[in-house]
């Protein structure tokens, strides 16, 4: 049977990392094993890795290297896996949750990544944001928690179509790849810290002629923000924001004007 690596980077966030496993290994259906990326976490990350959890290999850095060059690195160790999924270490995810993703890349050889939709008000992939701009047919929920993933889901469940495909990008907090697409398309670009990996890869895989899709029929949740808030300052922050969208340009000129 074909199998998943679920690719997980983390630093300084055992609190959300724990919610983040237990809910994978409890919703997840497909075969599957977990990579687990510790950018030299100081917490009780180490602590929590070593307990009994099973399907997953820890990967201790002792310097930060980011997200890119932790995803790298899971790529590398994952090379026998059919489908890779790069996922942050601070979503929660429901039942039918991988198999919905894998479904998607199945039913068509052109789609190159599948994401979810999410509760977090600072993703592209927002449920809210998604039924605005892209109005596809599903309930406005005005009355359901956000945040209550099981409520989220059941309203969902009986949407006709499984996922429609987007032109610019899909946000990488939890985003799905058949193997052979990330083998054509290259491992991630590690001058990117903080932002801009996800969009340029988005730029690759369109360049490749492959599509994006978001799924209609999964939804999770994203505290966004988790993973980077302990990272420098705001100053240090906003400067390396200015060097991706630079990097972005210079290597994307006809698509970042």
């Amino acid at each position: 049977m074909k199998r998943s690596a679920f690719i997980i980077i983390t630093h300084n966030n055992v609190k959300v990392l724990t919610k983040c496993i237990a809910s994978i290994v409890k919703f997840s259906t497909n075969p599957y094993h977990i990579f687990l990326v510790d950018n030299a976490s100081t917490d009780d990350t180490i602590g929590f890795c070593v307990s009994s959890i099973q399907n997953l290999t820890y990967i201790r850095n002792n310097v930060n290297i980011w997200w890119g060059g932790g995803i790298n690195q899971g790529i590398k160790l994952s090379s026998d896996f059919d489908y890779i999924f790069f996922l942050n270490d601070d979503i929660e995810v429901y039942q039918g949750w991988d198999k919905n993703h894998i479904d998607v890349l199945d039913s068509d050889f052109g789609i190159g990544a599948v994401g979810p939709m999410d509760s977090s008000v600072l993703d592209w992939q927002n449920y809210d944001r998604v039924l605005k701009v892209f109005k596809p047919d599903l309930p406005k929920l005005e009355n359901v928690d956000r945040q209550d993933i099981v409520a989220m889901n059941q309203n969902i469940l009986m949407t006709k179509q499984k996922a429609f495909s987007v032109k610019g990008m899909l946000a990488f907090f939890c985003v799905a790849f058949k193997r052979t697409t990330i083998d054509k398309i290259g491992m991630l670009d590690e001058e990117f810290i903080m932002g801009g990996d996800d969009d340029d890869y988005c730029r690759r895989l369109d360049a490749m002629g492959f599509s994006l899709s978001i799924l209609l029929n999964t939804y999770i949740i994203h505290h966004g923000g988790v993973s980077t808030k302990n990272n420098r300052n705001s100053e240090w922050k906003n400067e390396q924001r200015k060097k991706n969208i630079a990097l972005l340009k210079r290597k994307h000129p006809d698509y970042y004007k």
